[in-house]
């Protein structure tokens, strides 16, 4: 997609009293993403304010404009995962999110950009800058190039008036990407930007990743544990609820997105999703080893026990055999008589219909229990 069609563009469709379509020509789009922006007018508007930031960006930083440039192309191509799975409603909120986000990462202080790694034989650097952020931070990621791979040594963090931090690191990940491997996010929502670092690579397409949060008292970085909770396919902090979610492909069939907040200065997961092909939480009269389509989201309390279960599972006016459906028709059948077995079991349902349900439970209970 191009993007050089930038805020004067979205000025002229103001001034001419048109609805503001795509920030490119919609008769020349050519990829499923590009067709699935012009065919939904609240996307084709985010894109058209994507092109306006991203174009204020690049004339604020004449100097990390080839960065810039390079960095977004690389979002523009990352997009494209939103349109894994057969459900186009999921392919738009998944768009919507990441253009929300993308342009909230270009006007904060977390953007970073970084150049090419520079090769010494078989040792690479690769230098990164924070043009928005106020505390002056610059990096230096480091280690050896082994065929396709990085093998990360070090990361060194610089900030303005304050001696230089390094980091020791072991990690793996695809040579290709390591120039987007580091990253900015308030983690904590303290309103400091902190570390993010890929350091794993998986073909899930999951992603291992190391966290340096910032500290405001001592002004320097500190290592923690978080990759163990927050990493996966996608992490995305939001400000406004003040919690995280990690996006990530739990099986062949199967994404999983697990939602975290903070509580008393420590990281809980407060609810978890399910999508497509799942294993349900046991429940009398269904088989835990068999699944369900469609999706299940648990909620936990601070206990990390699960309190409710949300229930949006596919019927079979769903079924669709000539889009290779997940499951079958007579599953689809089945799953629509779970609600009843529920109700026959005394769980307390609060129930749309048979496949939009929600259970409750009067005691928590563990998770998988």
């Amino acid at each position: 997609m191009r993007i050089a069609l930038l805020a004067a563009f979205a000025a002229v469709f103001a001034a001419a009293g048109a609805a503001p379509h795509a920030s490119f020509d919609c008769a020349k789009a050519a990829t499923p993403v590009e067709k699935l922006v012009c065919a939904d007018d609240a996307l084709a508007a985010l894109d058209v304010q994507m092109a306006a930031v991203f174009g204020k960006l690049v004339t604020a930083h004449p100097a990390s404009a080839a960065g810039i440039r390079s960095d977004q192309r690389a979002w523009l191509l990352q997009r494209t995962q939103c349109l894994e799975g057969p459900q186009r409603a999921t392919h738009l909120n998944c768009l919507k999110e990441r253009y929300q986000s993308r342009m909230a990462l270009l006007q904060g202080n977390a953007f970073v950009v970084c150049g090419k790694p520079t090769l010494t034989g078989k040792a690479f650097a690769l230098t990164c800058t924070a043009p928005n952020n106020p505390l002056g931070l610059s990096f230096v990621l480091s280690g050896q190039k082994a065929d396709s791979d990085a093998v990360l040594t070090k990361l060194a963090v610089a900030k303005t008036g304050a001696k230089p931090q390094d980091f020791k690191l072991e990690g793996q990940i695809f040579f290709d990407g390591v120039g987007s491997a580091l990253e900015l996010m308030d983690v904590n929502f303290d309103g400091f930007a902190d570390i993010k670092l890929a350091t794993a690579t998986s073909a899930g397409p999951n992603m291992g990743y190391e966290y340096w949060l910032y500290e405001p008292k001592t002004g320097a970085f500190r290592a923690t544990k978080l990759g163990e909770q927050l990493s996966g396919f996608d992490v995305m902090a939001d400000a406004k609820t003040k919690t995280i979610k990690v996006n990530g492909r739990s099986s062949c069939c199967s994404w999983n997105i697990m939602t975290y907040a903070w509580r008393g200065g420590a990281l809980h997961a407060v609810a978890s999703s399910d999508t497509m092909s799942f294993s349900p939480v046991a429940l009398p009269g269904f088989d835990a080893s068999g699944t369900l389509c469609g999706s299940q989201t648990k909620h936990y309390n601070d206990a990390g026990l699960v309190t409710r279960v949300d229930f949006e599972l596919d019927s079979v006016k769903d079924f669709k055999p000539d889009e290779e459906p997940i499951c079958d028709k007579p599953q689809l059948t089945a799953q629509g008589k779970l609600l009843d077995r529920l109700k026959a079991n005394g769980f307390r349902v609060d129930a749309k219909d048979n496949y939009h349900f929600t259970v409750t439970f009067d005691k928590p209970r563990k998770d998988g229990e």
